[in-house]
């Protein structure tokens, strides 16, 4: 249905929904104090709106809390995107690596509804 994401060389897994399509995303006036980010958009008359539609988000902190630090560690291993440039930045595909236990926290700048999905 909509778009496949590759995780690995033949690993390519359907999405269950399409991603946004059929919009204006300035047609509504902006909100400052609004958690949506979506809240400017306007769909097309011919977009059913009671189905799911998806969109990508990205954190633009990452951060991790080791349980024991000598036993533990965070690891950034790339980024394709990190136009800030500051530690603990994400910015888009972050690919880290983590071995023990601790705590990962994310931060999306704003309130997110949904689900989180991450490969391991």
């Amino acid at each position: 249905r909509g778009r496949r994401r590759n995780y690995g060389d033949d690993d390519a897994i359907p999405e269950p929904y399409p991603y946004l399509h059929s919009y204006n995303a300035t047609a509504l006036p902006s909100r400052p104090l609004s958690p949506d980010p979506l809240v400017t958009y306007k769909w097309n008359d011919d977009v059913d709106q009671s189905q799911l539609q998806l969109y990508d988000s990205y954190p633009v902190r990452a951060q991790w809390a080791a349980v024991d630090p000598l036993q533990s560690s965070f690891e950034v291993l790339s980024r394709e995107d990190d136009a800030a440039g500051a530690a603990g930045t994400a910015g888009n595909n972050m690919h880290v690596e983590i071995s023990g236990g601790g705590t990962l926290t994310l931060d999306f700048g704003t309130e997110r509804s949904g689900w989180f999905e991450f490969d391991s």
